[in-house]
């Protein structure tokens, strides 16, 4: 019997790569909170937006884990469509920063923190899609 047969839902490494996902969420939430101040101080971001973004990522990457037992293809497109746009808004942040554009950062943990509370809204609605 296939992996497909088994697990109807998703293949073993589809789970294995949103599990990883929402882990490596996690782990940055975390380190936005344990370094909320040295970032906020640093990039010159209020720290309760470096605070909020924490919380969003964070429940972004739960999402991700309790869903990936149900895993589908559409939850690895959402993932490869949030992380594209994450390369691009980072380039374009770093751009900004590079021109001296002082809000470049603000722009950055404010773009996470919207777009993990979307892709966790279309996490749950594509599980519950036919």
């Amino acid at each position: 019997m296939s992996d497909q047969q088994r697990h109807p839902s998703g293949s073993r490494l589809t789970r294995i790569g949103i599990v990883a996902d929402g882990s490596f969420k996690l782990v940055v939430a975390a380190a936005y909170a344990v370094f909320n101040a040295p970032l906020a101080s640093a990039l010159g971001v209020a720290p309760w937006i470096v605070s909020l973004t924490a919380m969003l990522v964070a429940a972004s990457g739960i999402v991700e884990i309790v869903i990936s037992g149900r895993a589908e293809r559409r939850h690895v497109f959402l993932l490869a469509a949030y992380d594209s746009v994450w390369v691009v808004v980072s380039a374009v942040t770093l751009l900004m920063a590079s021109l001296g554009i002082a809000e470049s950062a603000i722009a950055w943990f404010v773009f996470q923190a919207i777009a993990s509370i979307i892709l966790a809204v279309l996490f749950l609605i594509a599980r519950t899609r036919p």
